[in-house]
């Protein structure tokens, strides 16, 4: 549906799906607590499944012959780079997270690990509204771009249009942070409000580096991609323990802001050919 352009169909489905999550998690929360949520995740994903494919079948330019006729090993091959990328990226950064919270729990005690998790849920909730823009439309875009300048251009655009969006959404989060923390949390969590400031700046550098690293994606640059997720991911944890150290738990969110920082100067330095060439 996405790459056929089907947005509005694609948002539909989407809808859907968290209408559908949400009430099959509120029930069976309410009936088998940590487990129904674990229920909930099976069958609500598997009923979408299953919605999605009756209208992808329907459609227009379906046809059961895609599935007919020999393998085509070239498109295997680049299929093959995607997953790999996708692979990475599924291992890399929720590993980090992993070994993040426990040296915090080592370190810091389990409830500085509960207030950075929930820290990163906050980030995660509002971003997601631009990385589904970016996945959405974004990514499609610069797949069907073949020219550099059409390229240039339509990053630039990207750039003028979701990062003055990324950071109004910081600023505004940011002076709503107690308010957040009061209605998402409990009282023990006020001590997140100091995490906000780097976590913020980190997340405006995060889809800063985040609108180039789409570039890698769209055009299969898999080996330089893999490496970007890999050395990062390690620096983020790196950066994290030195940090911690020295700052506490603040620590671990200047870490964040740091890394993607520096990230986004390695994605300048890896695409400044692009970026800098001027348009003919």
């Amino acid at each position: 549906m996405n790459g056929k352009g089907q947005i509005r169909l694609y948002t539909w489905v989407n809808t859907i799906g968290s209408i559908i999550g949400l009430i099959f998690t509120i029930v069976l929360v309410y009936f088998y607590k940590v487990q129904g949520a674990l229920y909930a995740l099976v069958l609500s994903q598997s009923i979408v499944f299953f919605i999605t494919l009756v209208l992808i079948v329907k459609s227009p330019w379906f046809s059961i012959d895609y599935f007919k006729g020999p393998l085509d090993k070239i498109v295997a091959m680049k299929l093959g780079h995607f997953s790999l990328m996708a692979i990475v990226t599924a291992l890399t950064m929720p590993v980090a997270q992993i070994i993040l919270r426990n040296m915090l729990i080592s370190n810091l005690g389990i409830n500085a690990a509960g207030i950075w998790q929930g820290m990163m849920r906050v980030s995660d909730g509002y971003l997601m509204l631009i990385t589904t823009a970016l996945s959405t439309y974004y990514l499609p875009k610069l797949s069907s771009l073949i020219k550099d300048t059409e390229i240039k251009n339509e990053i630039f655009r990207g750039y003028k249009i979701i990062l003055p969006l990324v950071f109004l959404g910081c600023i505004l989060i940011y002076f709503l942070r107690f308010f957040i923390i009061r209605i998402l949390y409990t009282p023990e969590f006020n001590e997140m409000q100091s995490l906000f400031l780097w976590q913020l700046v980190g997340d405006f550098f995060k889809m800063a580096s985040w609108m180039l690293a789409y570039l890698m994606l769209a055009k299969a640059m898999t080996k330089a991609y893999i490496i970007v997720e890999v050395v990062f991911s390690l620096g983020y944890v790196l950066l994290s323990y030195y940090l911690t150290t020295n700052f506490g738990l603040k620590g671990i969110s200047i870490a964040f802001a740091c890394n993607y920082f520096l990230c986004f100067i390695a994605m300048i330095i890896i695409f400044r050919k692009l970026l800098l060439t001027p348009n003919e």
